[in-house]
């Protein structure tokens, strides 16, 4: 099972919709996976229909000890996705997580249990860097990273890249960026062409070939509870991360 966190401290960068979208791209392809809320406002969670006040367990509970993720699990809409919800409490796990040994590594064992059910796991981060990203960082092998064409959003990129350098260092990881993915493209705006052009000269191939445009489907489809290949299949944003989907596939091959 390849794990693969999407990661942005910056709010706003469209890693949800990334999350909940790839996962039901590869879905779609046949592929199983496994898609992880781990951010508090549960919006992956929403975003595929489910309330989370409705949940048993959710991943807030297996933070906590209380039960184990397999208890977790929830199917979907779509066959092959499969949910690990979130809700509110998980954030109060995050100050549980502080007094125990081991805290960085709690998800990454919990992931462990299902190494040969799923092809993919993709975990949404919280927009933050809390012990949950951490410990998201730490139980994958890869991380994409969601930004907006915008001054402020590449800003926070360096820092970005500052922490996972410093997670590197001091814990057992050796998890790569996969790519770093533009998001929200609006080619209306002037700043846009410059942005993307300083995105790519800083970054080079980092930085993945397909773009998410902006558009107004992919904005709609989570108040459905849909994914946007149920909600609008031909828009043009299931038509960019359908490409998006493939794309990632091999750079995963590629190691």
């Amino acid at each position: 099972m390849k794990t693969i966190a999407i990661v942005n401290n910056k709010g706003g960068q469209g890693k949800t919709t990334t999350a909940v979208s790839l996962g039901a791209a590869w879905a779609l392809k046949g592929y199983r996976v496994l898609l992880v809320d781990f951010d508090p406002q549960a919006s992956a969670t929403a975003a595929l229909g489910i309330e989370a006040e409705d949940c048993d367990t959710t991943i807030a509970e297996v933070m906590e000890g209380i039960a184990p993720i397999t208890q977790a699990v929830l199917p979907t809409s779509i066959e092959g996705l499969d949910l690990v919800p979130a809700r509110p409490s998980l954030a109060e796990a995050n100050l549980y997580l502080v007094q125990k040994i081991g805290r960085e590594a709690r998800l990454k064992k919990e992931l462990a249990r299902f190494q040969d059910q799923y092809h993919f796991c993709l975990i949404d981060c919280p927009p933050s860097t809390s012990l949950l990203t951490v410990n998201a960082i730490v139980a994958a092998q890869y991380i994409i990273i969601p930004v907006t064409p915008d001054f402020l959003s590449m800003k926070g990129l360096a820092q970005l890249q500052d922490i996972l350098r410093e997670i590197r260092s001091n814990l057992d990881t050796d998890v790569r960026v996969l790519g770093i993915l533009p998001t929200m493209v609006d080619y209306r705006k002037g700043a846009t062409h410059e942005a993307l052009e300083i995105l790519r000269e800083n970054f080079k191939e980092l930085v993945f070939k397909n773009e998410i445009r902006i558009n107004v489907r992919l904005e709609e489809a989570p108040s459905h509870g849909k994914t946007i290949f149920q909600y609008d299949p031909r828009s043009v944003g299931a038509e960019c991360y359908w490409r998006l989907a493939e794309e990632v596939l091999q750079r995963c091959r590629r190691g």
